[in-house]
């Protein structure tokens, strides 16, 4: 990569690598570097990019924005974190070992509050997992009428 933490990029070149990146398998370059720069313009909109007077990002914004926005597309980008920190530290550590209950009546009542802790993360993944089969069928739905609003499109400028 050409760019560091220190470089300044054009919002041009900035859309071109990006979008190489993110670009799906059905839609166009141009489609893909339409997406990123609509993306980019809502970042600056939204104070979470600036872009400089001359048209340029700060490359090191660019890449921690990048970053936040697409999780696992752009790790290899360099970033530098700046922070201060103005303090005194003091540390202690302590070890915290299992207890062991003292009787069998404190053993039986550790097993129940046990077992209702599962039973209620049982239940809470259940329920979990009935709410993404509806929304898998959901998504379904929705790409299949985004496919067909795409053919349609496509069709009426012909």
């Amino acid at each position: 990569m050409k760019y560091t933490n220190s470089s300044r990029i054009k919002r041009i070149e900035a859309v071109e690598i990006i979008a190489e990146r993110l670009r799906r398998f059905d839609e166009t370059e141009r489609q893909s570097k339409n997406r990123v720069s609509h993306q980019i313009s809502y970042a600056i909109k939204q104070d979470k990019l600036i872009q400089s007077q001359d048209g340029y990002f700060p490359f090191n914004d660019l890449a921690i924005w990048a970053r936040s926005k697409w999780p696992n597309y752009f790790n290899d980008w360099p970033i530098i974190v700046a922070a201060e920190c103005n303090m005194h530290l003091t540390t202690s550590a302590t070890a915290n070992p299992v207890i062991l209950p003292g009787s069998l009546k404190c053993c039986h009542e550790d097993i129940r509050s046990m077992h209702e802790t599962i039973t209620t993360l049982e239940k809470k993944l259940e329920a979990a997992n009935y709410q993404i089969e509806q929304l898998l069928s959901d998504a379904k739905n929705w790409r299949e009428l985004q496919r067909k609003n795409k053919a349609n499109a496509i069709k009426s400028r012909k």
